[in-house]
């Protein structure tokens, strides 16, 4: 009974002194405890106190940490080694079927020191350069349920992060599965893990929605790329004539661009290989007939409509050649003169205009061609084998 009354006193002294920020009071050595008098204070081994979070010098304390002192006396449990203010947190405490009523689901004994930091207690180990009870935020492991203060026990975020996002993660995709450990910053609106962003002119941190132009509460929503107010962007820029945004391209008196284009090739481009990639920025400019990039006027006609010149040179014209040759003619002043008019024969007359059948050709030159040739040895035979030799 005695020993159970000097565990209340202890535990209640704890908790009063604990919810002031006062630190834990030093363990009980081993030879005060006296459970069962079955104690060895020989420092000279050490049990593995690999396990335990918490280690003691042997010669003040009589053991060098949990799992060695229930070691050196096998009656001692961790429960009672912590009802004395022994930390056993984390220790393997596997030596005692006091201890075995009193681990979580994976068999690990369940210690009352624990981190307690709420970000309020004055030996608040938090890293980033806060104010514990001012701007300090609660350990990432932080619980209340501990009966004992152990500041080794907690888990901060590093330094710079303002939650503890990178230490306990989240899941991002809702199936239950932590996936995300992103460390999260104060935006420059002080919100912790915010978009990092300050709205407006006025360097005004908006807590409502922004439009598209990132003003607070403002109307500025684009719509087929345009605001409300017809202008591209957000610095009151409109569309040229080419479609760009702030552009210059404006045609003027004579249908040009300000590079001599007379369209927007050379600002848009185009696909000349069919691949769906805008790969020409040639610039275009008016043919002689005012076509933008035509060919001009086409070979053998003389304007951009397609006519020509008639005998007298004038294009378009109307005038003709008549059956006399005269240009602009009316046909009268042909005179017949009659001989050769075959070009072949040896007495052509080029000035003949009625054939009087007196043309003369070579001799052999059967064919009329004007020269002999194999196909006047082929007529020759054959006027020979037909007998009609003699008709030549």
């Amino acid at each position: 009974m005695k020993k159970y009354i000097i565990k209340l006193i202890i535990i209640s002294t704890l908790l009063i002194a604990n919810a002031y920020g006062v630190s834990n009071p030093e363990p009980m050595r081993m030879d005060a405890l006296r459970i069962n008098n079955n104690q060895s204070n020989d420092c000279s081994e050490q049990y593995n106190c690999d396990d335990c979070n918490k280690n003691y010098s042997c010669e003040n304390y009589g053991a060098y940490c949990c799992d060695d002192a229930t070691n050196k006396n096998s009656d001692l449990s961790c429960s009672d080694l912590e009802a004395n203010n022994w930390d056993c947190s984390g220790c393997a405490c596997s030596n005692h079927p006091e201890d075995q009523d009193n681990v979580d689901s994976e068999g690990n004994f369940i210690s009352k020191f624990g981190c307690m930091d709420d970000g309020n207690h004055p030996e608040s180990n938090f890293p980033n350069g806060c104010t514990p009870g001012v701007d300090c935020i609660a350990a990432c492991n932080y619980s209340d349920s501990f009966m004992y203060i152990n500041f080794s026990r907690c888990d901060y975020p590093p330094p710079g992060d303002c939650d503890c996002n990178s230490v306990v993660g989240s899941d991002t995709t809702g199936d239950g599965i932590i996936d995300d450990y992103t460390p999260h910053i104060l935006d420059d609106c002080g919100i912790c893990g915010g978009p990092d962003k300050i709205y407006g002119a006025l360097m005004d941190c908006c807590e409502d929605e922004v439009d598209d132009c990132n003003i607070c509460e403002g109307s500025n929503f684009f719509t087929g790329g345009l605001l409300p107010n017809g202008a591209c962007d957000c610095d009151g820029n409109i569309l040229d004539e080419c479609g760009q945004c702030g552009g210059d391209n404006y045609f003027d008196d004579t249908d040009a661009l300000p590079d001599g284009s007379c369209d927007c090739n050379s600002v848009v481009g185009s696909d000349t290989t069919g691949d769906g990639i805008i790969d020409d920025y040639t610039p275009h400019i008016l043919d002689e007939c005012g076509v933008c990039n035509g060919d001009g006027i086409v070979v053998g006609t003389c304007d951009c409509y397609g006519n020509v010149e008639d005998c007298v040179g004038v294009c378009g014209g109307s005038a003709i050649l008549d059956e006399c040759g005269v240009c602009n003619g009316d046909g009268t002043t042909c005179e017949e003169i009659s001989g050769c008019t075959y070009p072949e024969a040896i007495n052509y007359n080029s000035d003949a205009t009625k054939d009087d059948g007196s043309c003369e050709y070579l001799m052999g030159d059967l064919d009329h061609s004007g020269t002999l040739n194999i196909s006047d040895v082929i007529i020759l035979a054959n006027k020979i084998l037909t007998g009609d030799w003699f008709s030549w």
